[in-house]
């Protein structure tokens, strides 16, 4: 069944064809590693490995088999036996390699991360060296290109088969037998389905042992060209390749059941449910409630029409949201378990629920519209006629054309104070592939503030045409850097409060995600690390923070969430002094040390410092922007002063024990004593009625807002904020009930009240999406800038 060279190694090692093989991978491999997020064993080296290695392994097998002098003497057995061997010599430099990048850079997962890397590429290279040898043996004394295409030809048909998925299913994700495996999103948290990976590489083992089986029955037709079936046929060979290839094609068949790909009409099923309102049609988990698929699909018809009117242009006629049960449903079935996903050329985006109003349906189908002007196969904005993607067209012209509504800062006032700190990127780093270099906050807010201010400047017809291809100059008379100028000027008129500034510097410069050093394992770790904390577990939470800051030391929310720690293990003396000197640390973001603050006052309001608490919620007030973290702390502030009864109930709904942290169960029963009667009776309600809300009890939350704000309800709300959140959220309570007649009249009384720009703009969004006319949304007098 073979010759002895197919057990040489020493004849392998003295292969010219393969020691230059080894040689390439093994510089390939050296370079990407000194690339961020390419040294040593982890995913996104894996994945750039897997992209080339398996190539040159199968190049230099298919043309050492089809090539060499001696490899006419080789049985198909031998060849492939040789091409198995010489493969794992490429295993073997991709494991070295990653060990001296890993020492270099530091490994992160080192258990994982060589697993990944031996499941990936390493199993990928070995069936490449089989593929080679075998079209080395098919092909011997052809052409040099021939040898080379044909070797080619099976890792690109595998990357074909792939991208046929991505194109005609939801899925992101892919299982590929050369590469390994592909997460899809850039932004996504990766977490490795090592069983599913195992399941899909015992699919790749008993291809190469069907292909080995297989060869035993094959000879050559002589010293050049061609193969054919050896007589008599070996029995144990048929056995063999019958066996193994059956489970071959079962694991392939069944790859939809085990994970390994989906298909639409395998989501499909695997949801159940189908209900259309307008123009939407949503495909939804069984799982889930009718009533709330009911509510998304009507809130996705009124956001097609608002995006349509931003754009001046007509999408889709139909549109399909696929509404999965939670992320880890969505994260089997397509990939991007945490990430939002449209697909414009499907007319598809694929959401979790996220309460109402859900916050980023509105960007993602600006995607599917944006599609109806776009360009190439996938309907997006890029050179080559959309054929190679900017990112920044793509996601700035979502952004603009569905910002949020919950914010008090809008995109200009965003990008006008990153330009006052510094870390407004020039737009020609925005508007191509290096937007992926840009932290997502920083790029996509930069994008879709510079696209929100050229429909302004410029008309909506020419934000279509840019994203179609057209290029700027001839649509406006100005190239992007002209363009850019202007911009920056209306930003400098823009004014600005110094709180804004210090958030700005906090929000916006941080690194990339290509910038951090292992930041799939810490954001995993520190995802770890909260859940153990809300499971009263603070010894566990702390091992996973200790991890975590010995990764990233400087991690704000693994320092902040230490003295969390403390306070749940009934220290809160302990807890006051770490949050105390966190926030004194001028080192720190002032995100992070408002959140200091915030925490040493959660601590002081337990402890009974009344005075220490105030001057703490103060200071974290002095450094906070956020409407609703802002709202928060002056509710804490305000309790510290109000009777027992008012300041018990707020403690158990905000602050919670030392031990326990905030309970709703506990805190509802104290709220609803609390609203018997008294002059504090409408912040009982208003409480009441917000949780309500954010748990859908929609007609009951309504009731409770409306009466928080009325004259006749007993009280007043003792702080405007307040008021304002109530009548906000009455008017969300209000449109999720379909009421058009009491939003109306909940939106009138809004508009009186003293707002942000930002806010009259999204609750202009929030009303008309509910059938009211919000009219023209302009800034009164006595408005604040933020």
């Amino acid at each position: 069944m073979g010759g002895p060279v197919a057990f040489e190694l020493a004849s392998v090692l003295a292969s010219r064809a393969q020691r230059i093989g080894w040689i390439s991978s093994a510089l390939y491999l050296l370079a990407i590693g000194f690339l961020p997020l390419l040294g040593g064993p982890r995913y996104e080296a894996a994945l750039v490995a897997g992209l080339v290695v398996p190539a040159i392994a199968a190049v230099t097998c298919a043309l050492e088999g089809a090539r060499a002098p001696q490899a006419g003497a080789w049985s198909p057995l031998d060849a492939l036996l040789r091409g198995l061997l010489a493969a794992t010599g490429h295993a073997l430099v991709l494991l070295v390699v990653a060990l001296v990048h890993g020492a270099r850079a530091g490994i992160c997962e080192p258990g994982a991360g060589f697993l990944l890397l031996v499941l990936g590429p390493g199993a990928g290279v070995l069936l490449a060296g089989v593929w080679g040898a075998f079209v080395g043996c098919a092909l011997r004394g052809r052409s040099r290109l021939a040898v080379i295409a044909l070797a080619l030809g099976a890792p690109l048909l595998a990357v074909g088969v792939s991208l046929v998925r991505f194109v005609t299913s939801p899925m992101v994700f892919a299982f590929d037998p050369f590469v390994g495996y592909f997460a899809g999103p850039l932004y996504e948290v990766v977490e490795i389905p090592i069983a599913r990976l195992c399941t899909y590489r015992a699919g790749t083992l008993a291809t190469v042992l069907a292909a080995l089986c297989g060869a035993s029955l094959l000879e050559r037709r002589g010293e050049v060209g061609g193969l054919r079936v050896r007589r008599p046929l070996d029995r144990r060979g048929v056995v063999g390749l019958g066996f193994f290839g059956a489970l071959s094609a079962g694991l392939a068949g069944a790859g939809a059941q085990l994970g390994h790909f989906s298909t639409d009409a395998s989501i499909r099923e695997a949801l159940g449910g189908q209900l259309s309102y307008g123009r939407c049609d949503v495909v939804y988990a069984d799982s889930l409630r009718r009533a709330e698929v009911a509510r998304l699909a009507r809130e996705c018809d009124a956001h097609l029409a608002q995006i349509e009117r931003f754009f001046e242009a007509p999408g889709p006629d139909r549109v399909t949201v696929m509404l999965f049960a939670h992320a880890a449903q969505k994260g089997r079935l397509m990939g991007a378990a945490s990430t939002y996903i449209a697909k414009p050329w499907r007319r598809e985006v694929y959401l979790q629920p996220s309460g109402f109003p859900h916050p980023v349906l509105g960007h993602e189908l600006a995607h599917v519209v944006a599609g109806s002007f776009g360009a190439g196969p996938f309907r997006v904005a890029g050179p080559l006629g959309g054929w190679i993607p900017d990112p920044g067209r793509i996601e700035g012209i979502a952004v603009a054309a569905a910002p949020r509504d919950d914010g008090n800062v809008d995109l200009q006032q965003w990008a006008a104070a990153m330009r006052k700190v510094n870390l407004l990127p020039p737009l020609e780093r925005v508007f191509r592939l290096t937007f992926l270099g840009e932290s997502s906050a920083r790029a996509y807010t930069v994008a879709g503030a510079f696209v929100s201010w050229l429909r302004e400047d410029q008309g909506a017809e020419v934000v279509r045409r840019w994203y179609g291809g057209a290029s700027l100059e001839v649509l406006t008379g100005h190239d992007l850097g002209q363009l850019e100028e202007r911009w920056h000027v209306h930003l400098d008129a823009i004014p600005l409060p110094e709180t804004l500034l210090h958030e700005a510097s906090a929000r916006f410069e941080q690194p990339a995600v290509f910038g951090r050093q292992c930041p799939h394992l810490v954001d995993r770790l520190y995802q770890r690390a909260e859940v153990r904390l809300g499971l009263q577990d603070p010894a566990g939470a702390r091992r996973i923070l200790d991890e975590v800051l010995e990764l990233e030391p400087r991690h704000g929310g693994a320092a902040l969430l230490r003295p969390a720690c403390s306070l749940r293990e009934g220290r809160p003396e302990v807890a006051l002094e770490e949050f105390d000197a966190l926030a004194r640390d001028t080192s720190r973001t002032s995100v992070e040390r408002a959140r200091a603050w915030e925490g040493a006052g959660d601590a002081a309001f337990l402890l009974g410092r009344d005075e220490v608490a105030f001057d703490a919620y103060t200071m974290a007030l002095d450094m906070t922007v956020g409407e609703h973290a802002r709202r928060s702390l002056e509710v804490r502030r305000w309790a510290l002063r109000a009777p027992t009864r008012a300041r018990k109930a707020i403690e158990l709904l905000l602050v919670g024990a030392a031990t326990t942290g905030p309970q709703w169960d506990l805190a509802a029963p104290a709220l609803g004593g609390w609203m018997r009667g008294g002059p504090e009776d409408a912040m009982a309600r208003y409480l009441l009625g917000k949780n309500l809300l954010a748990r859908g009890h929609h007609a009951a939350a309504a009731a409770l807002l409306e009466q928080s704000v009325f004259e006749d309800a007993g009280s007043s709300l003792p702080l405007s904020s307040v008021r304002t959140e109530a009548l906000r959220a009455a008017l969300i309570a209000r449109c999720a009930l379909f009421d058009a007649g009491a939003a109306r009249r909940t939106y009138e009384l809004l508009v009186e009240e003293k707002l942000t720009l930002g806010q009259r703009r999204g609750l202009a969004r929030i009303a008309e999406r509910c059938g009211v006319d919000p009219g023209v949304v302009a800034p009164r007098p006595d408005d604040s800038s933020l």
